[in-house]
C-alpha cells in the first residue's frame, strides 16, 4: 500500500522545530527543578540536624549549669551556720513564692529579675488571662489575682513544696540594685508615678545623706543620687525596712529552705526561661517575651564597675558585705574593683 507524506510548508516545519525546542527546554527545566528540590531537601534535612543539635547542645548546657548552681548552692548553704540552722522560710518566701495549681507550680519573683513578664506568663498559666499581650505592668503587679503562698495552711504548703516543681531566677547583685536605684529614683517619670512608700524612702534618703537638703528636696524626694541612694543601702539602721527591689534575694525566696528545681539566671533568661516553660509538663505552650520588650534597666549587659568607681574603698566593702551571700549562693564571681 502506498503511504502518502504530506510535504510540510517552511512555516509548518518552523512550527514543529519550536515545539521540539520547547519540549527540550521543557525538559531540561523539569530536570533541573527535580535537582534543585532535591539539594534543597538535603539543605533542609542538614538545617534540620543542625538546629536538633544546637537545640540538644542548649538543653545540655542547661542541665549542667542546673547541677552546678545546685551544688554551689547546697554547699554555700552548709558553709554558713547562719544560714545552714535556719527553721523557718523568711516571712517575704511567703509573698513572694506564687502558686499555680492548675499547673502544680511554685514561682519565686524577684524584682528587676525579669519579674514583670513572669507575673504575666504566671497569669497565663493560672487562667487568670488568655494571653500575655495586653497584661499592663500595674496589673501584672497589683491586679494579677495570684494565689500567694503564705495565703495557704501550714498542710497545703507542706504539700505543694513536696509534689510542685519549684522554680527562681535570680540576678548578679550589684546589677540588680542598679537597675533598681535607676528605675524606681532616677526614672523622674516611674518616680513620680511610685507608691507612696518609695517616696517616703526618697525623702528619708534626703534627709539622712543629703547635708544641706533644700526644702523642695525634703517634700518631693526627687533626683537622689546614686551615691545617696547606697549611702542608705549600707546603713545598718535602715536595713530592717529594705524595700523588696534592693532587698537580699535569699531572703526573698529561701533557697536554703526550699529545694528549687530549676535556678535560672537573667543573664541568659530567653534560654533558661523558655527551657522551663518547654520542659515543665505545663498545659499551655507559652514563650518567654524577647528582650526587645523588656524595661531598658533590665540589661544584663551593664558595666558596673563605672557605678562605683568613685566610691572609697570602705564603702565598696561595705555594698560587698551587704550582697556577698547572694554572690555565694547564686554562683556569681565577686567583682574585680572589690578589694
Amino acid at each position: 500500500m502506498n503511504q502518502t507524506f504530506k510535504i510540510l510548508t517552511p512555516e509548518e516545519k518552523e512550527l514543529r522545530r519550536q515545539e521540539r525546542e520547547n519540549k527540550t527546554i521543557a525538559r531540561a527545566a523539569e530536570k533541573e527543578l527535580r535537582e534543585a528540590l532535591r539539594i534543597e531537601t538535603r539543605n533542609n534535612k542538614e538545617m534540620a540536624r543542625v538546629e536538633e543539635r544546637k537545640r540538644l547542645e542548649a538543653l545540655t548546657n542547661i542541665t549542667h549549669s542546673q547541677k552546678k548552681r545546685k551544688l554551689r548552692l547546697e554547699n554555700s548553704c552548709g558553709k554558713s551556720v547562719y544560714l545552714k540552722y535556719q527553721n523557718l522560710l523568711y516571712k517575704d518566701t511567703l509573698r513572694h513564692l506564687f502558686v499555680v495549681d492548675s499547673q502544680k507550680l511554685l514561682f519565686c519573683y524577684i524584682p528587676k529579675v525579669g519579674c514583670s513578664n513572669w507575673k504575666r506568663i504566671l497569669m497565663v498559666l493560672a487562667g487568670k488571662r488568655k494571653m500575655m499581650d495586653g497584661i499592663t505592668s500595674r496589673e501584672a503587679h497589683s491586679r494579677n489575682g495570684l494565689t500567694h503562698f503564705g495565703s495557704l495552711s501550714k498542710a497545703d504548703q507542706f504539700y505543694r513544696l513536696k509534689n510542685y516543681r519549684k522554680v527562681m531566677f535570680v540576678r548578679e547583685p550589684f546589677t540588680r540594685i542598679i537597675s533598681a536605684y535607676k528605675n524606681k529614683y532616677k526614672d523622674l517619670n516611674v518616680f513620680r508615678l511610685a507608691p507612696e512608700y518609695l517616696k517616703q524612702v526618697a525623702r528619708r534618703i534626703m534627709r539622712k545623706y543629703r547635708p544641706g537638703a533644700t526644702p523642695r528636696d525634703l517634700i518631693t524626694g526627687e533626683n537622689i543620687t546614686w551615691a545617696e541612694f547606697t549611702d542608705y543601702l549600707v546603713d545598718p539602721a535602715e536595713r530592717p525596712q529594705f524595700d523588696e527591689h534592693w532587698k537580699e534575694s535569699y531572703k526573698l525566696c529561701s533557697p536554703c529552705k526550699i529545694k528549687y528545681d530549676f535556678i535560672g539566671k537573667l543573664e541568659n533568661i530567653e534560654k533558661e526561661a523558655n527551657y522551663v516553660l518547654q520542659n515543665s509538663n505545663f498545659t499551655l505552650n507559652l514563650t518567654y517575651p524577647s528582650s526587645t520588650n523588656s524595661h531598658p534597666t533590665n540589661s544584663a549587659s551593664l558595666n558596673i564597675s563605672n557605678f562605683f568607681d568613685s566610691f572609697s574603698k570602705e564603702k565598696v566593702q561595705a555594698l560587698w558585705d551587704m550582697y556577698r551571700i547572694d554572690y555565694a549562693l547564686f554562683d556569681y564571681e565577686k567583682p574585680s574593683f572589690v578589694p
